[in-house]
């Protein structure tokens, strides 16, 4: 009985997909950008719309300074990191899904290697968990007569996310030589925050060409330009640190002074010090202002952290501003506490402290919040013995001072 519902269903939903279209489930994956070239345009065709910018590039970073040894396994495994080849994509009659980003061809197939979603991250294993390849109706298109350039990334409007997965695809346009930024109609970007504009400004990019996207953008234009992404999530590359520092850095407040930076979680929901005033008190007696990054302009945050001589945070989206540190910085990350044979993901700001040449230095936390169903989420607290003995440490060579004074209000 069941089988002869389904064979009577089968005609209708065919049909009803026919009328869809596009706007239907999807017909396959490309699982690279060059699959779909190489499969659809001559080899004089793919020349001028498939523009290579980085080779991939197998890098060794060197381990933390400071490392507990219950992380030491943890690191060792993601010491050795493949930078993936960098491109840019001209796709004609292509479309863009969604606030993540996520590109799709004229014959409505997804481009996996562009199209990143947290829960995949770039895993062609995972390909049937893409948003992409879950929805069986698509929202209406809206069709664009120019050249739309792809900005937004998966998490987008998270600072760090924004900051080394969205700006650094400006940096691979400009090296592709298929236009300027002067030459494109519109930019689809991550909506939210204010850093998303302030930054965009700074590159000469104006908020009146861009397309801040959401779960329901469907965009399809004449010509999509695919800058690829900068690398595997996470991981940022040297190159896109360069370019970062290069273009946006000459736009900071000047404070004039050096710093020894305590980040504050700020008015986070999550990760929350517990003993985080325990903290900032040592910390006072060294020299350390604690500052909340996300309560100042994109342009007060470079400045401050352009004469850190040392930062201390807790593992979150503002230590993306290391970004912005002189070579040679130290670095102190609380790490949240890890659990053994689960999946170890705090190492993004260890990447990205290499690629910029800083000191990096981590501590795990003691305690873990046991109400949270992720490591991700959870509380923590840190041992103030353990950072007293961190900063009194021969090698650093820091003695307490009382060279600033303990409030944030001295940094302005």
């Amino acid at each position: 009985m069941l089988n002869g519902i389904r064979s009577r269903l089968r005609p209708v939903a065919r049909k009803f997909l026919r009328i869809l279209g596009n706007r239907g489930p999807l017909r396959g994956v490309y699982r690279t950008s060059k699959e779909y070239f190489s499969q659809s345009m001559t080899p004089g065709e793919r020349s001028s719309d498939y523009v290579d910018i980085f080779l991939a590039e197998s890098i060794r970073r060197p381990m933390p300074t400071t490392l507990p040894d219950s992380l030491t396994p943890e690191f060792v495994h993601l010491q050795d990191h493949l930078n993936t080849e960098c491109f840019v994509a001209r796709v004609r009659n292509g479309r863009v899904l969604s606030d993540r980003g996520t590109v799709l061809t004229p014959d409505h197939k997804l481009l996996f290697d562009v199209s990143n979603q947290m829960s995949v991250r770039r895993d062609f294993s995972k390909v049937h968990l893409h948003q992409a390849n879950r929805r069986n109706v698509f929202p209406p298109i809206q069709s664009i007569e120019g050249t739309v350039v792809v900005l937004a990334v998966a998490a987008g409007g998270n600072y760090f996310h924004w900051l080394t997965e969205a700006l650094p695809r400006i940096c691979l346009l400009e090296k592709s030589g298929l236009g300027s930024l002067s030459d494109v109609d519109s930019f689809v970007i991550n909506s939210g925050p204010p850093f998303i504009a302030e930054s965009l400004e700074i590159l000469g990019i104006e908020t009146g060409r861009c397309i801040a996207a959401d779960w329901n953008t469907h965009i399809e234009a004449r010509e999509l330009w695919v800058p690829s992404l900068p690398g595997v999530t996470l991981n940022p590359p040297a190159w896109a640190c360069e370019f970062l520092r290069e273009r946006l850095l000459p736009h900071r407040t000047v404070s004039g002074k050096g710093r020894r930076l305590y980040i504050r979680r700020g008015q986070t929901t999550r990760r929350f010090v517990r003993n985080e005033e325990e903290i900032v008190s040592l910390l006072e007696d060294f020299g350390f202002v604690s500052i909340d990054p996300g309560a100042h302009s994109l342009k007060d945050q470079m400045g401050m952290f352009a004469e850190a001589e040392i930062v201390i945070g807790s593992h979150g989206a503002a230590l993306a501003n290391l970004l912005w540190c002189k070579p040679g910085t130290k670095v102190l990350e609380l790490l949240p506490h890890h659990q053994k044979g689960e999946w170890f993901w705090p190492y993004c700001y260890w990447a990205l402290s290499d690629s910029c040449g800083l000191e990096y230095h981590c501590m795990e936390s003691i305690k873990t919040d046991s109400g949270q169903e992720k490591e991700l989420y959870a509380d923590q607290e840190f041992s103030p013995e353990k950072i007293r003995h961190w900063l009194e440490s021969a090698e650093l060579g820091i003695e307490p001072s009382r060279v600033f004074g303990k409030s944030e209000d001295r940094l302005i």
